[in-house]
């Protein structure tokens, strides 16, 4: 039987369909610490959760180039709600190194929503016909509306771990249903709350082979992920997470303009939009936005490029595309501390958009893609040497 697929649905399609909806819910989704329940249906119903499903298995195969733009687009609505999607979509992409059934049986709803982490790493004890895995991973989006997860263990032969040659242990992502793990709802920060990423364990749980592969490139997909999308590697999906974090940049300097154009400060008879220091600060912001944004889509197309011309990336170009996704996010948090010296008391009340932006910049600049280390990390590769992110691999 052949997938069904959402005929002439586009990117404009879905962001139309979700713009009243996410706006709606965007504060009960901050407070309650998750998107709630009937805006995920909503998403769900317009196609947000099959972008980067394979087009075999009723996905819509969306290019980096629209991905990156639509979850730019979406995050500066609630950049919650572009985390979310961003996530359950890319995790898409380690789906293509299991079997061909083994990724039917995941896909068999083509919108199905997926939960994953990697941190800290679970045990799969070797057993006949597969793995018994035990964990509990942090960072699971969409942990409360997830039907599958994505699971990091390393492989135990007994007490002793499984290791390649050079010592290095073997790791693997097991695939669990949503009836195998239990949920914690323990997810309470600073910002990016309605993205409900609390932890997921799980406790014993049998894993066939067959849902289960070994920690590496990905360079053998099955046949329903043979298009052009998934060559990229998963920095496409990293990239995801400069594309959440323009949107909440372009959002603080969206309303720091309305805020300047509106306010004149305590005691002053000028507006704030006829100050100097704050003309030029509003005009650095948007050359910070602009060009973080111009980085980024001009990285991602020429590995899209590569791509469609049947090559993967190059650890150059990789090492790139975390250098763009790291100044995207870095920019994001520098424009929310721009537009707040900008906006003075009016961004430090929580009645204020500015106050959650400042709050989900900041948030999405501690993620293992986008802190500060991988600077470092990206500077090794760019001077010839080892780097201490094995994800480059990928």
């Amino acid at each position: 039987m052949t997938a069904p697929t959402l005929e002439r649905t586009t990117e404009n399609d879905i962001l139309a369909a979700l713009r009243d909806v996410v706006l709606a819910s965007r504060d009960a989704a901050d407070a309650e610490a998750n998107i709630p329940r009937d805006a995920v249906d909503a998403m769900r119903a317009a196609g947000a959760f099959r972008m980067w499903t394979p087009a075999p298995l009723g996905g819509l195969e969306t290019d980096p180039l629209t991905m990156l733009t639509f979850i730019e687009e979406l995050s500066v609505l609630d950049a919650s709600a572009g985390w979310l999607i961003a996530n359950s979509n890319g995790l898409a992409f380690l789906a293509q190194s299991l079997p061909e059934p083994s990724a039917r049986r995941i896909f068999a709803r083509p919108d199905v929503i997926v939960a994953g982490a990697g941190f800290p790493l679970g045990i799969a004890e070797v057993v006949p016909g597969g793995y018994r895995v035990t964990g509990q991973h942090a960072f699971g989006t969409g942990s409360h509306h997830a039907e599958w997860f994505s699971t990091l263990n390393v492989v135990m032969e007994g007490e002793t771990p499984r290791t390649y040659p050079d010592g290095s242990p073997v790791l693997v992502f097991a695939w669990l249903p949503a009836s195998q793990v239990e949920v914690l709802d323990n997810w309470d920060t600073l910002g990016m709350r309605g993205t409900g990423s609390s932890d997921f364990r799980w406790n014993g749980v049998f894993v066939e082979e067959s849902m289960a592969y070994a920690v590496g490139p990905l360079d053998h997909p099955c046949s329903s992920f043979s298009g052009p999308v998934y060559r990229g590697g998963i920095y496409i999906t990293a990239a995801l997470v400069g594309a959440v974090a323009l949107g909440i940049g372009q959002a603080a300097l969206d309303e720091g303009k309305r805020v300047t154009l509106e306010k004149t400060p305590s005691y002053l008879a000028t507006g704030l939009a006829d100050n100097g220091a704050v003309q030029r600060l509003i005009a650095r912001a948007q050359a910070q936005q602009g060009a973080a944004r111009a980085y980024l889509h001009q990285v991602i197309g020429g590995i899209w490029d590569e791509s469609r011309a049947g090559r993967r990336p190059t650890p150059a170009d990789v090492a790139e595309a975390q250098l763009a996704t790291s100044f995207a996010v870095e920019s994001a948090a520098k424009i929310t501390e721009m537009i707040h010296e900008v906006c003075g008391t009016t961004g430090i009340r929580n009645s204020s958009r500015l106050a959650r932006y400042f709050r989900d910049a900041h948030t999405v600049s501690q993620h293992g893609f986008a802190s500060a280390a991988r600077w470092d990390s990206a500077g090794q590769v760019l001077l010839g040497r080892p780097s201490d992110w094995g994800f480059f691999n990928f």
